[in-house]
């Protein structure tokens, strides 16, 4: 539509008792770039996670919520998130803050020459910080069973 701007960047963040960490997380993405919308996708968290991204909301025009009413599953949060994306691009964040948001502009820049972009905790300049071991382990053993079923180009999938 004319006149009608559309978001560079829509951010779809899978949420399940995350109320502390709403704010930090949409400050630290505020900072990083712009030209973006957030999409929380809310598994009925009973800590009051909703309400708290219900008053970001109130405050941004560029926070939505999709409140589920039950615990449903990360690929499920995403496909449901999707549906609601009205970016260029479309990414995901984890909402325990172990995503970096600094690295967004650079992620972003990298799209014009590329048609999907992976952040990695596993490559250099990456990190785990805070995980339990077991974790860890799901983790890696979950990239192991991809790369050996998928092949995929992607080491981290």
């Amino acid at each position: 539509m004319a006149g009608i701007s559309m978001p560079k960047l829509s951010l779809i963040v899978p949420t399940y008792n995350e109320k502390e960490n709403i704010a930090p997380l949409f400050q630290r993405i505020a900072a990083a770039i712009s030209d973006f919308e957030i999409i929380f996708v809310d598994d009925n968290s009973p800590d009051g996670t909703a309400q708290a991204i219900r008053e970001l909301q109130s405050r941004d025009g560029r926070v939505k919520l999709l409140q589920r009413p039950h615990k449903m599953g990360l690929g499920t949060a995403i496909m449901d998130g999707l549906r609601l994306a009205e970016g260029e691009f479309v990414g995901m964040m984890d909402a325990d803050l172990s995503h970096d948001a600094k690295t967004l502009p650079a992620m972003i820049e990298a799209l014009s020459d590329s048609d999907i972009i992976i952040g990695s905790r596993y490559v250099k300049g990456g990190k785990v910080q805070g995980w339990p071991l077991y974790r860890l382990i799901v983790s890696r053993v979950a990239i192991l069973v991809a790369q050996i079923m998928l092949h995929p180009p992607a080491r981290d999938t």
